[in-house]
C-alpha cells in the first residue's frame, strides 16, 4: 500500500487552491512540452461546469506550506458511459508514488460511478496524455489502459500562408454566432454535425451555455456559420488567443451537417477563419483533431496548409465490458 510521505496530504480542492493547481499544471506542461497551457479563466471554467463537483470528483495532494503539488480530476456526463481522467504532477514530485495513489483514487471513484451507466453498457476510464509525457505513458500502460487514438494539434502560419478567397455554394451565406444567438440551435448542430465521429455522445444545452459564458478568448463575432437560410450547414468556431500563444488563435470546432458534406464548405470555413484571424492580428491558427478521424478531418485540414505540430494519445481502461454507446464507426 502507498503511503504519502511525511508533509503531505491528499484532499478535495477548494476555490483556493486554484491558482496553485494551475501553478502545478503549467509545471507539468512547461517540462513536457515547453509551453504553459492553462490559465486561471481556464481552470474556472473547468471546475465550474453543471457536472463538476470539487468535493466527490477531484483530489488534490499539497505539501506543508499548502502547494498543490498533484491533482486528479474525474468526470463522467450522461450517459455515464465514460470517465474521464484529469491528471497533472509538478515535475518536483515525480517517482513518489503520488501518481500511482491518485489513479487508485480515480478507478475506485470511476466505479462507483457504474450504476450511473445503462445496465448493458461498456463503461471505461478515458486518459489523455502528450505524446511527449513518457513516463505517463508508461504509466497508465502498466495500469491496464490501451492506447486507442492518436490526436493530432495542427497549425499554420498565418502570416506567411497564401489563404485562398473561401468561394461558397451559392445559397450558403455566413453570419456569426452573435447574429442568431441560439444556444440550442448551436447545440443541436453541433450533435448532428459531430454524432459520427468516434467517441461522441451528445452535447447538453446547459455545457454549451456553460462554455459559451465561461470559457476564455470567446467572442462569438469569430464563431463563424455556414447558412442555408435560416438552417446550420456548418461551423467553424474561433477562439481569439491560446493561452500557451497569445499570438495564435485557436479553432475550437469545424462541423458540417451530413446532408451538406462534399461541397467543400469546410474547407472555405477554414480559409474564411484564417483570413478573418490574420485581419484580426493572429500570428498563427491552430486546432485540435483525431488524427484517425473517421470523416477524414486530418486530409482536410492538410489541404487547408495546416501541418502536425504535436501529437497526444487517447487511452482507455474496460472497468465493465458491454455495449459500445459511443460512436464508433461512420454507420453507428
Amino acid at each position: 500500500m502507498i503511503t504519502l510521505q511525511q508533509g503531505l496530504k491528499m484532499r478535495p480542492p477548494t476555490m483556493d487552491d486554484l491558482q496553485s493547481m494551475v501553478d502545478t499544471i503549467n509545471a507539468y506542461y512547461l517540462k513536457r512540452i515547453g509551453l504553459a497551457t492553462y490559465s486561471l479563466e481556464h481552470l474556472q471554467s473547468i471546475i465550474s461546469s453543471p457536472h463538476v463537483n470539487l468535493e466527490t470528483d477531484y483530489r488534490v495532494i499539497v505539501n506543508e506550506q499548502n502547494e498543490t503539488v498533484a491533482i486528479m480530476g474525474l468526470t463522467t456526463v450522461d450517459p455515464f458511459v465514460e470517465n474521464e481522467i484529469r491528471f497533472r504532477i509538478h515535475p518536483d514530485y515525480e517517482g513518489m508514488g503520488l501518481e500511482e495513489m491518485l489513479y487508485d483514487w480515480a478507478q475506485q471513484r470511476a466505479q462507483e460511478n457504474i450504476h450511473l451507466a445503462p445496465a448493458d453498457a461498456r463503461v471505461v476510464l478515458t486518459n489523455w496524455l502528450s505524446a511527449k509525457d513518457t513516463s505517463g505513458n508508461a504509466l497508465v500502460e502498466a495500469r491496464g489502459f490501451a492506447k486507442v487514438r492518436d490526436f493530432a494539434k495542427m497549425k499554420i502560419d498565418l502570416e506567411n500562408a497564401d489563404i485562398p478567397e473561401p468561394v461558397f455554394p451559392p445559397d450558403i451565406t455566413i453570419r456569426s454566432y452573435s447574429e442568431l444567438n441560439d444556444v440550442q440551435v448551436l447545440t443541436e448542430a453541433i450533435n448532428l454535425s459531430f454524432r459520427d465521429h468516434w467517441g461522441f455522445f451528445d452535447e447538453k444545452v446547459e455545457e454549451i451555455q456553460h462554455w459559451l459564458e465561461t470559457a476564455p478568448h470567446i467572442d462569438t463575432d469569430y464563431f463563424f456559420l455556414a447558412m442555408d437560410g435560416d438552417n446550420i450547414a456548418g461551423m467553424s468556431l474561433c477562439l481569439m488567443h491560446m493561452t500557451e500563444d497569445m499570438d495564435a488563435g485557436y479553432i475550437d470546432t469545424v462541423a458540417v451537417m451530413p446532408q451538406y458534406r462534399r461541397q467543400g464548405i469546410a474547407l472555405n470555413l477554414l480559409h474564411h477563419s484564417f483570413r478573418a484571424l490574420k485581419v484580426a492580428g493572429r500570428k498563427r491558427a491552430l486546432l485540435d483533431v483525431d488524427a484517425d478521424s473517421l470523416t477524414g478531418a486530418t486530409r482536410l485540414y492538410e489541404k487547408a496548409g495546416m501541418h502536425v505540430d504535436r501529437k497526444n494519445y487517447a487511452w482507455e481502461k474496460i472497468l465493465r465490458d458491454g455495449k459500445e454507446y459511443r460512436t464508433q464507426t461512420l454507420e453507428d
